[in-house]
């Protein structure tokens, strides 16, 4: 029913109860401090400028944001009266300052898709800020504002309709679009007023879930070869909203975060396009390039579906898949096969100490799979995990991010699909009664007669919208 997000039933009991002795953002604050290493952030971001690229803290802090989602999907979640949603997007609002006043600030959100790039993120930046910058005094959600607050007594009237709007699910798109109150992330770079990080709140209007203020660089004590030294860091303050998810997998992502601003300012391996690469340089190949066509013929057909061809001419490893989660598949085997990386379960991962990594120079290995749909997942599997083991069915995600998954079918609990919400309206004794006597759509009704046939007739229409060969 929202225009952000979609209600997600099928929760951890404690996800559910939370909302309820929690109904506040502000009663489910979490806070902590993350001191982000400075010399390889900032030694990557010298070099960057000397190529010509220039890039912010900023943007290697978004971009690393964006990797820890996509491995912990549940950060971008929200909750909106009492009820856990994931949102249906990416979007992070940021606060800049007004040039040619007195410290007047304005804020905006941006959008990002989760396979952006840190190139993608930089640039994205630098347009919201040049946008912004330019614009004229009052943004779009300002002059609304402003239109309310011209009308002697409707900003109360005005600010509770939309509050409401907001809490039944109701509030229009074009007005989520204009706030930056309904957002993934809020960041403050605090630095650039020179003021230390602080635990901003939350904000109890909108679907802020996590804010984060980069403050102004510090020394904390580290232990190192026996002895204290002290590291030049950028502090983070991030406050969160506990309800998502817990404060163990909150801390988990976060060390990803780390993991990954260390990933991307410091790998060894350098991420460029085809346009970038240097002539005679040996390159790691992946996906469907141009390139590819000097180093061998890719038959992606002949590939399939899922399948990959791990090729090398001593010069060029490439990677092809026959879709781009064979692609996914052909990096993952590349690791675990010749690399030796294990993953025993999703918590479980052996990575091997070695100087180097050796592949054979002429390596000309094509895979496909045995078996079309693929699902044996263990506890606690991820999208991430399932794409390690090559499994293709999620019953619950699409994981756009790891290739996709199948979904031209109906599995598992189907009865929120082919009876859905949107019949509510019209029809709410279509849905289970409360012991009040009021419905809900937590569950269909099957005692009324209607149901079980519309159920009948979608999953029908469902088959017969499907590529694939089905029995009417």
């Amino acid at each position: 029913m929202r225009a952000d997000g979609k209600r997600l039933k099928h929760v951890d009991p404690m996800y559910t109860i939370a909302p309820h002795i929690m109904d506040k953002r502000y009663d489910a604050m979490n806070m902590i401090t993350i001191d982000i290493p400075y010399e390889p952030v900032q030694n990557y971001l010298n070099s960057k400028r000397k190529e010509g690229t220039p890039m912010s803290h900023m943007a290697v802090l978004i971009a690393a944001y964006l990797r820890t989602c996509a491995k912990y999907p549940a950060l971008n979640r929200f909750i909106m009266n009492k009820k856990v949603y994931a949102r249906n997007h990416y979007a992070v609002s940021m606060v800049v300052l007004t040039p040619g006043t007195d410290g007047e600030e304005t804020m905006s959100k941006m959008y990002f898709e989760p396979t952006d790039t840190i190139f993608d993120v930089n640039n994205k930046i630098n347009e919201f800020v040049e946008k912004n910058r330019n614009a004229p005094k009052e943004n779009n959600m300002e002059k609304f504002m402003s239109a309310i607050l011209s009308v002697p007594g409707l900003l109360t009237v005005g600010i509770g309709f939309l509050k409401m709007l907001d809490k039944i699910g109701l509030l229009p798109k074009s007005i989520i679009d204009l706030s930056p109150f309904h957002n993934s992330l809020v960041i403050s770079n605090l630095i650039s007023i020179r003021t230390n990080h602080i635990y901003h709140h939350v904000y109890e209007f909108g679907t802020t879930g996590i804010l984060i203020t980069m403050g102004n660089f510090r020394e904390v004590p580290k232990r190192k070869g026996g002895e204290i030294v002290f590291e030049k860091t950028m502090p983070l303050g991030v406050v969160m909203d506990e309800r998502i998810c817990s404060g163990y997998y909150f801390a988990k992502a976060f060390r990803e975060l780390q993991k990954y601003v260390k990933a991307i300012s410091g790998a060894e391996l350098e991420y460029v396009t085809e346009s970038e690469l240097k002539d005679g340089a040996k390159a790691i190949v992946i996906g469907e390039t141009q390139l590819e066509k000097e180093i061998t013929e890719v038959d992606r057909e002949d590939i399939g579906t899922d399948g990959f061809l791990l090729y090398s001419d001593g010069t060029y490893l490439l990677i092809a898949g026959g879709n781009s989660r064979g692609t996914l598949y052909g990096v993952y085997t590349l690791i675990e096969e010749y690399f030796g990386v294990r993953w025993f379960t999703p918590k479980l991962e052996v990575v091997p100490e070695a100087e180097d990594l050796i592949i054979d120079a002429a390596l000309n290995r094509t895979v496909r799979p045995s078996f079309e749909l693929r699902r044996n997942s263990c506890a606690y599997s991820d999208d991430e995990y399932r794409a390690k083991m090559k499994v293709n069915v999620s019953f619950w995600n699409e994981a756009p991010e790891y290739g996709g998954a199948l979904n031209y079918v109906l599995w598992d609990v189907t009865l929120d699909v082919l009876v859905p919400d949107s019949l509510f309206a019209e029809h709410p004794e279509y849905f289970a009664m409360n012991p009040d006597g009021t419905r809900t759509t937590d569950h269909v009704c099957l005692s009324h007669p209607d149901v079980l046939p519309i159920a009948i007739e979608n999953a029908r229409a469902a088959m017969r919208a499907c590529d694939r060969e089905t029995a009417d």
